[in-house]
């Protein structure tokens, strides 16, 4: 069966990394404590924790008793924020085939696609990493 809409596994480690992460409440967390609890490669998920060190979110220390902890305020950043450090900047096209006019006279859609693509940046962008820290 198929999803309608579909987050990488990248975005999701990285979403669910950060809530554990502030969670913590400014401990250090590594990335073996998120691989098990999130079933992901420990490789994959250091990858996917390097981009958010990079992004600015996490600080980073090496080692047996290394680990992340976040760089920022946990109200301060964003679900959009975390999923554009993976994924870059979301674009807001209307169209599946990312073309400017339509090839038939209609759209099977009806701009459903952009109107699904902005309730999803206005909800990743309204929620922090705070708010889902402290359900």
């Amino acid at each position: 069966m198929s999803e309608l809409v579909q987050i990488s596994e990248a975005a999701l480690l990285a979403l669910h990394s950060m809530v554990m992460i502030a969670q913590s409440h400014g401990g250090w967390v590594s990335v073996r404590e998120i691989a098990e609890k999130t079933s992901s490669s420990e490789n994959h998920l250091a990858k996917v924790m390097q981009r958010l060190t990079r992004a600015g979110h996490v600080r980073s220390v090496r080692g047996p008793k290394g680990g992340f902890m976040l760089a920022a305020d946990p109200d301060k950043i964003s679900l959009l924020d975390i999923y554009e450090a993976i994924e870059g900047k979301v674009t807001h096209t209307s169209c599946p085939f990312k073309r400017d006019k339509c090839l038939f006279n209609f759209c099977i859609f009806y701009g459903l696609i952009g109107k699904t693509t902005d309730d999803l940046v206005r909800h990743l962008s309204s929620t922090t990493l705070k708010m889902m820290a402290e359900k």
